[in-house]
């Protein structure tokens, strides 16, 4: 069915792969935080509780500021000689106390001593920001009213700078003198992890906005003003009357329309004076000087003594035009940044002021601890105790799942889905036309899924949600902090609107990613806990007396450190002991038991060496596995790598489960088990195995002769076992030797032939399936030449098998398909390769010309199917299959969905010589692809065949007039990309990076052209510290010596070619 015919809810319980990219920046990505104003505590905290000082220069931008408080705090006593008013708050767990210039008074002197006063005031401060309005600085960099621009220190700079500080020299020119202090490194880290937030995703500045105008609607001057009243005037003209009503409207700098009214944010130079730049020659003029995107008056006063960042929005463009009217709004943007820059910055402890939250506990404890135990438990108890008007939701985060089981959009779909289906009047949310729901995109846009968890959450009224989060520590660490920032404003907003919402979230010990408001709770340091193990030690320790000695249980006790795993595991192996009636030397063994969980599975493993030839294929089918084997696949994938000759048919009166469970007991010497679930599978008995294995290199140490490549060694292993299964004889009268009948066969007769093989062969499905995804992982680091002769081989039979498994018969295979066809459906990477290396990939050609006899309108790129005819896997028939397309009519000036062109993709082939690129270009170029178009990224073909090192296709695109200094959508050019690159490698050998610089530098790469964050390339190689790519830079292409001593050789690659070879820089040894 498709998916645009079911309903929405549906959606969210079929599996999904791919996530749909954000939006665009119309479309916030988190949600305003409260319709209410902000909570004014009664509570007085110290002077010593303020860690953030906000200083402001006007009232305007002290009353934004007031306004992106969470709490208002009572106001302080101050000492008699601190001469500031103060408004004390909070935001995001951060105590804040906001000062203001004197009415009237401006400027660097007044600044220095409302800073001063504060210092002396509020001894815990640690987070200093001057926030307020600014003038902005047009030209290479975008800047349009109401963005905001934050201090950026520079190898020459601080960030901020006194531009009107220095001294008069010869023939009466100014030079500028002194360099003041930068901001702290805690405050530059946090505006850096606050710029790559910015790369996934948009700047929670608009929504902080709109939160802003709710909670306090009579700010309406704080809005924005309209495009139309954003006016930049060239810089020589001059203002003409009290407003710009009287401005010669053909003196406007046209620009480009902005689809957005958010603000941008801008990282760079602030100037700071004691005068107001209103000039915009003169503001040109300082600002080439010295790299300036803004000019303001307050910021240079305090950086010595007060070292903080400074946040300007842009009021007016620093001239003659003075654009009053936006100063309240671009106030209110350098605040809201502000606001968003304090939430991703750590607490500095103290006492917060907003009110306790006991409704968000959240359990942490070591590995194997029992945590999940807990959450288990209390789920099960608040699932019983529900109310008929309560929902109680779960998730569990599964590092060893697939994608929807281990990332927080899976989380968001379940979570959302078991909401809606506990309390099914809340599912009006999914009929709102206010969200555009998009079906193809409900159950894998998470700002969508967030938005409508939310509205779920703001809807329900006197109804009850409890929502247990498991295991925050096997979700990547990124995706957890955002999750959990979501809930921290879901749950401020529950408290203040007094909607009952409870979570609990357990995890490891992950000191940065504690929940800012709730209760936490340590697991091994809770009396209970202690109490539980000393019970089950009691209880399960058989000692063949009423109870066990006090000291024994006591020993147990302490050497657990509060690891209940430790304890289960120790009690088990006491246990043996016991049994064998050697109660004398159950003392000794316990000393002898490591006290680390880890050391301990180690003790397990190595005490005895039998099996460990079972051991061995056991960790590796449970570790590399593609999912999580049943009970019956385990036995036959691990009897298959053990003893394959003897394979046949499954009897299952002497196979037993009884048997199988034994065996999987044995082979893993305990550490394993089926799951008691719905649908049972083996796996560890806890995920502290897996780490042992893989992270404290257990595999390595017990099984050295996997060598290096361990991931590589385990999957060719496994490979092998599917390979030999799927050779396994099956008689003939199991199913028809006619390859038709795959094709055509009725789904009742199909599944019947299925149910079959499953019951006689378990382990054929699988190894079938998951054959080639094992071999390609193995293809990455070990050879699988032999296997691919071999499976060429036996193909037909494989895919007789594939199509067995097949449920659809769209989706079998026609006899006789190529296996680059095959690897390229399976999404082989590296089978492709080796095909084309092995020159098993004959037929490519076939392929195509039978996919246009069948398709009249073939396409060089299908959206629909979003593939492409010339992608990766043709190399070697390249130029016939371009050539039959061509005779086709396939139009060739088409793109991808990556907005690629023919010209992006052959930067990826290989095999093509350089004479053979040369053509390619050529007919690329005549039948009317664009030399210049840019890919979704803005990428040109040069670039990418720059950034990909496929020098031959950078230079035919050069000598066929590509611009080397076009800008990506990063402003990077192609230069200062492949200089980049060049900064990741450490050896001396700048191999064909240095030849494709050399090659851009020939065809008129502009070395001085300010590109990425405002620097040249040389200011990058600088930057990264590789003086051998500033030489190289610098380089004089016509002086044979100056080639030879940055390593290149004078003389052409070839005819026609003039770029010098590249040997590599000479070095000098070290005296």
């Amino acid at each position: 069915m498709d998916g645009q015919s079911q309903p929405p809810l549906a959606l969210l319980k079929r599996p999904r792969e791919q996530i749909v990219e954000g939006g665009d920046e119309e479309h916030e990505p988190k949600r305003p935080r409260s319709t209410a104003l902000p909570t004014r505590t009664s509570e007085e905290l110290r002077h010593e509780d303020y860690t953030v000082a906000w200083v402001s220069a006007l009232p305007i931008e002290m009353a934004a500021a007031r306004a992106m408080l969470d709490n208002v705090h009572k106001p302080l006593s101050m000492n008699p000689n601190d001469s500031n008013v103060y408004v004390f708050g909070d935001i995001g767990g951060h105590n804040v106390v906001i000062a203001c210039l004197p009415s009237g008074q401006y400027g660097i002197t007044k600044a220095a001593i409302v800073a001063n006063n504060m210092r002396w005031s509020f001894p815990s401060i640690s987070i200093r920001l001057m926030v307020g309005i600014g003038g902005g600085v047009p030209g290479t960099t975008d800047i349009r009213l109401g963005d905001v621009v934050v201090s950026n220190p520079t190898p020459a700079s601080s960030g901020v700078i006194q531009y009107d500080f220095g001294k008069t020299v010869q023939k009466g020119r100014f030079q500028h003198t002194g360099v003041l202090n930068k901001p702290p490194q805690d405050l530059l880290a946090g505006v850096a992890r606050l710029r790559a937030d910015h790369e996934a995703r948009h700047s929670s500045v608009g929504a902080i906005l709109s939160e802003m105008s709710h909670r306090n609607p009579s700010m309406t001057a704080y809005a924005h003003q309209g495009f139309g009243q954003d006016r930049l005037y060239e810089a020589s003209y001059d203002h003409a009357g009290d407003s710009c009503d009287h401005c010669d409207l053909s003196q406007l700098v046209r620009r480009p329309a902005r689809s957005s009214s958010l603000p941008r944010i801008h990282y760079g130079i602030i100037a700071s004076a004691n005068q107001v730049m209103k000039d915009g020659v003169t503001r040109d003029r300082v600002a080439k000087e010295h790299n300036v995107l803004c000019f303001e008056m307050e910021a240079a006063g305090l950086m010595d003594n007060f070292p903080c960042l400074v946040i300007r929005g842009i009021c007016d463009y620093s001239d003659s035009h003075k654009a009053k009217p936006w100063q309240e709004y671009a106030a209110a943007t350098a605040a809201a940044y502000a606001k968003e820059l304090l939430s991703v910055m750590p607490s500095q402890g103290g006492q917060v002021s907003a009110p306790a939250i006991d409704r968000r506990p959240t359990g942490h404890g070591k590995p194997g601890a029992g945590k999940s135990t807990i959450m288990k438990h209390a789920f099960t108890r608040a699932k019983r105790k529900a109310a008929n008007n309560a929902a109680v939701i779960s998730f569990f985060l599964n590092a060893r799942g697939e994608d929807l089981e281990k990332t927080t959009i899976g989380m968001h779909r379940s979570l959302l889905l078991q909401l809606l289906e506990s309390l099914p009047e809340l599912q009006f949310i999914l009929d709102d036309v206010k969200h555009n729901i998009q079906h193809s995109s409900l159950a894998s846009d998470l700002n969508l899924l967030r938005d409508l968890f939310d509205r779920a959450i703001s809807n329900l009224g006197q109804k009850q949600v409890t929502c247990f989060i498991d295991a925050l520590d096997e979700c990547a660490e990124d995706e957890v902090r955002q999750m959990l920032d979501f809930f921290e404003d879901l749950g401020q907003c529950s408290v203040q609107n007094n909607i009952r919402l409870y979570t609990c979230f357990s995890s490891r010990h992950y000191t940065h990613m504690d929940v800012q408001y709730g209760l936490k709770l340590t697991l091994e340091d809770q009396p209970g806990h202690a109490e539980d193990m000393e019970e089950y030690v009691r209880t399960k320790l058989r000692t063949g007396t009423k109870k066990p000695g006090e000291d024994l249980v006591a020993e147990i006790l302490q050497k657990a450190s509060g690891v209940f795993m430790w304890v289960v595991l120790v009690v088990e192996i006491l246990n043996k002991e016991f049994s064998r009636g050697r109660i004398f030397a159950v003392k000794k063994r316990l000393r002898e038991i490591p006290p680390r969980l880890s050391d301990l599975f180690r003790d397990i493993l190595t005490r005895d060496n039998e099996n460990m030839e079972d051991l061995l294929l056991c960790v590796q089918w449970l570790i590399f596995g593609k999912r999580p084997l049943t009970r019956e696949e385990y036995y036959f994938a691990l009897a298959t790598g053990l003893e394959a000759e003897s394979l046949g048919e499954c009897d299952s009166e002497s196979i037993t489960e009884e048997v199988m469970d034994l065996f999987i007991a044995s082979s893993s010497k305990g550490l394993a088990e089926v799951t008691k679930s719905k649908n049972p599978t083996v796996q560890f008995i806890h995920e502290s195995v897996r780490e042992f294995l893989l992270k404290d290199g257990g595999l390595q140490s017990l099984w050295p002769q996997l060598g290096v490549n361990v991931e590589h060694s385990s999957h060719d292993n496994l490979k092998k076992c599917c390979y030999a299964y799927t050779r396994v004889d099956i008689p003939p009268t199991y199913w028809p030797d006619d390859d038709v009948f795959l094709l055509s066969v009725l789904s009742e007769i199909a599944n019947s032939t299925r149910s079959l093989m499953a019951k006689r062969f378990p382990f054929l499905e699988y190894a079938t399936n998951q054959l080639l995804h094992h071999a390609n992982a193995a293809a990455k680091g070990l050879p699988q030449s032999e296997f691919l002769r071999s499976f060429s081989d036996d193909l037909q039979r494989w895919i007789r098998l594939n199509n067995l498994f097949q449920k659809r018969k769209i989706q079998r295979y026609k006899p006789y398909p190529t296996l680059w066809y095959i690897f390229a459906e399976s999404d082989c990477d590296s089978l492709i390769k080796l095909v084309s290396m092995e020159g098993l990939d004959q037929g490519t050609l076939e392929v195509t010309k039978m996919l246009i006899g069948k398709h009249a309108q073939l396409k060089l790129n299908d959206e629909q199917t979003n593939s492409s005819l010339l992608g990766p896997g043709r190399s070697l028939s390249t130029l016939p299959i371009l050539q039959t397309l061509l005779n086709a009519g396939i139009d060739l000036t088409t793109t991808d969905s990556a907005g690629r062109t023919i010209l992006h993709v052959v930067a990826t082939w290989w095999a093509l010589t350089k004479d053979q690129i040369s053509t390619l270009v050529l007919q690329a170029l005549q039948l009317g692809v664009s030399i210049e178009s840019k890919n979704k990224k803005g990428q040109t073909p040069l670039m990418v065949a720059a950034l990909l090192g496929n020098e031959h296709l950078a230079a035919a695109l050069l000598r066929n007039g590509a611009d080397p200094n076009t800008e990506d959508k990063d402003g990077t050019t192609t230069l200062i990309a492949v200089i980049i690159t060049m900064a990741s490698f450490k050896d001396d050998n700048l191999g064909w990076r240095a030849i494709i610089c050399l090659q851009l530098l020939e065809h008129g790469a502009d070395t001085e052209k300010v590109a990425l964050n405002d620097a040249t390339a040389l200011a990058v190689a600088r930057r990264f510290e590789r003086h051998d790519v500033e030489q190289l830079l610098v380089t004089d292409l016509t002086d044979e010596s100056s080639l030879e001593e940055v390593g290149a050789d004078a003389t052409p690659a070839s005819a026609g070619d003039n770029t010098p070879r590249f040997h590599g820089p000479r070095r000098t040894s070290p005296a």
